[in-house]
């Protein structure tokens, strides 16, 4: 039983690419580790484990990326809207910075991973800029700016 396809239309990703074809499984199989869903997460997730040395069985119910991963502006970031300025003052700078370091670190494995593994998908690096729309909210958007150089 697959999801329904009008989750996936209108994705670029899905609609630009063909789909690979796996067969269905039939039977049991022997995994250390079973990692359920192959969105982006999940191909990642397996593959680290792999290279761990785990014996990986990755499984998806329908097509591979089609769920969250098929509606993503294919890109991955450190700065997730205004996070910093609010991270800060909820729970502190040590938490802010924590989060920018897993963030980076996380940017820093898929840089890897598309070098090791050759991967064609047009991965760069650019600023990550954001913004207002009214002048009344700059003051928020140097909030941030200022939290998130603190975060490092």
């Amino acid at each position: 039983m697959g999801a329904d396809r009008a989750t996936t239309k209108g994705s670029y990703w899905v609609e630009s690419t063909s789909a690979p074809s796996f067969p269905a499984l039939q039977g049991g199989i022997d995994a250390d580790v079973c990692v359920v869903g192959a969105g982006l997460v999940g191909i990642t997730a397996a593959v680290l484990l792999q290279e761990a040395g785990r014996d990986v069985a990755l499984i998806e119910m329908d097509r591979v990326v089609a769920g969250v991963t098929a509606h993503t502006t294919a890109k991955v970031t450190s700065g997730h809207g205004l996070i910093y300025a609010s991270l800060e003052s909820a729970h502190g700078a040590d938490t802010a910075r924590g989060y920018a370091e897993a963030n980076e670190a996380g940017l820093a494995r898929i840089a890897a991973l598309v070098d090791r593994y050759g991967i064609d998908c047009d991965f760069e690096r650019k600023a990550n800029y954001a913004y207002c729309e009214r002048p009344e909210d700059a003051g928020e958007i140097r909030e941030e700016v200022d939290a998130a150089a603190r975060a490092g």
